[in-house]
């Protein structure tokens, strides 16, 4: 199938910045997306949207605010449908001055986001962020990605529980700091989290043997990063597929990778954006038709949406070999 675009979402003189997009699919087969927009980020007006993709006909409704606390800005929504078809949407809420005053929450929707029920305040040191969809490590295990804006470094809430309770796991570290851990999973169950870099220009990774509980200390990849987020998704086939900013200055171009061994090796790219302007903060699923959605930053002035298929990336691409 060829590649589709779409605008989830487009600012106007009311909230004229957006940013930080993520996406679920619906058990009715809808996308539901989410960003936060307002005058700026960190600005007090700054709001969590949502809007729907109906699966027929295939168009995204008018946004809705999902979270607007006055005077307090929100940030960093991740959606999630959970094992039991509950849908969550974790986010955090600025509650001083910057990122590192943000308290992580969470709401829950038995009715696939029409309602909200919450929110939940995690009793966490502030500063707790979200970034990426969590990964279901089985049936029971809930790995929610997280990372602490202080001192810049990941972890994962793990829970076994239905997202009742959930427990620390160690931390993921470098030497120059790293954060948003996304993650996947090797056939033998190994975890790989790939995190974005604060000063080494390149993406990170580490690995874990013990189903989240601890992870090994980064150690540098080949792939490029100019301090932006990074997203990834376990395809069907067992490939994976990462996007990312193929730069190490600018958050353009933004790029798909894509691996047949969990990310050692990284044969094929695709641009999506290759513009002067930020393109950024992407989000990453298959839907259940093998579809791939990509969501992202589009300039901070749009939310933009990007639907392919595996076969025709593998087909478009053209051959890649980061250094």
């Amino acid at each position: 199938m060829i590649l589709e675009r779409y605008m989830m979402y487009e600012t106007d003189a009311e909230r004229p910045e957006c940013h930080c997009s993520t996406l679920v699919e619906l058990p009715s087969g809808d996308i539901l997306g989410g960003w936060y927009a307002g005058s700026r980020e960190g600005a007090g007006d700054v709001a969590v949207l949502a809007a729907r993709k109906l699966h027929q006909p295939s168009k995204w409704r008018p946004a809705a605010v999902v979270v607007d606390t006055p005077g307090q800005p929100e940030g960093n929504p991740v959606l999630f449908l959970d094992q039991w078809g509950h849908t969550r949407l974790f986010f955090v809420t600025i509650t001083g001055r910057g990122w590192t005053s943000a308290r992580l929450q969470a709401l829950k929707s038995e009715d696939e986001g029409r309602t909200w029920e919450g929110p939940v305040v995690f009793d966490e040191p502030l500063g707790t962020m979200p970034r990426n969809k969590p990964f279901l490590a089985d049936e029971e295990r809930i790995l929610l990605p997280l990372y602490d804006e202080v001192t810049w470094r990941g972890f994962v809430y793990i829970s076994d529980d239905r997202g009742e309770t959930w427990r620390r796991s160690g931390w993921m570290e470098s030497p120059s700091g790293c954060i948003q851990p996304t993650l996947l999973s090797r056939e033998d169950g190994t975890l790989v989290a790939l995190l974005r870099d604060r000063g080494q220009e390149q993406v990170w990774r580490s690995e874990s043997a013990d189903g989240g509980e601890t992870w090994s200390p980064c150690v540098p990849t080949a792939l490029p990063n100019p301090n932006a987020a990074v997203d990834a998704v376990l395809l069907d086939s067992g490939n994976v597929l990462l996007a990312f900013n193929d730069s190490r200055e600018a958050r353009t171009p933004l790029s798909l990778a894509w691996s047949e061994d969990c990310g050692d090796t990284w044969p094929i790219k695709v641009d999506l954006e290759t513009e002067p302007g930020e393109y950024s903060y992407p989000a990453i699923i298959q839907d259940s038709a093998g579809m791939i959605h990509v969501g992202y930053t589009w300039r901070r002035k749009a939310i933009a949406h990007v639907v392919l298929d595996e076969e025709w990336l593998v087909r478009h691409g053209t051959k890649y070999n980061p250094e």
